[in-house]
């Protein structure tokens, strides 16, 4: 079941125009987004299309990440929930901080391009090596 991701105004990493996928294996895939999100906050990873719309969420401790070598490490396979995602990352933010203005807080970090800096946060937050 799709749980919400909890509220966090700063999140550890947002990517955007991130192709999502979902099937059974990279070749088999369905395409779900073209430009769509993937969030790492408060200890869980979550995926959004185009509009917005969660897609699915998990606890990052329940979700594998595998790099798919064919694309040379821009599109990993991130299995949550029983599902399979594929995902490629146009632009990423790693977040290293927030500045807040107007009573909004803003993320602030560094641009890490593609799905490299998805990958550093994934490792860096759950000790597991993606391959």
């Amino acid at each position: 079941m799709i749980q919400p991701m909890p509220n966090q105004q700063v999140p550890d990493y947002v990517g955007d125009h991130v192709q999502i996928g979902f099937g059974t294996g990279f070749w088999h895939m369905k395409a779900l987004a073209h430009h769509g999100r993937v969030v790492i906050a408060n200890g869980w990873l979550a995926l959004y299309g185009e509009s917005g719309e969660l897609i699915d969420s998990a606890p990052l401790g329940m979700v594998e990440m595998k790099k798919v070598l064919v694309t040379m490490g821009q599109t990993v396979m991130a299995t949550m929930n029983g599902r399979m995602y594929s995902l490629s990352v146009g632009f990423g933010k790693v977040v290293d901080g927030s500045v807040t203005q107007l009573g909004l807080t803003f993320k602030v970090g560094k641009n890490i391009a593609r799905t490299v800096g998805l990958i550093r946060t994934f490792e860096a937050l759950t000790g597991q090596k993606v391959r």
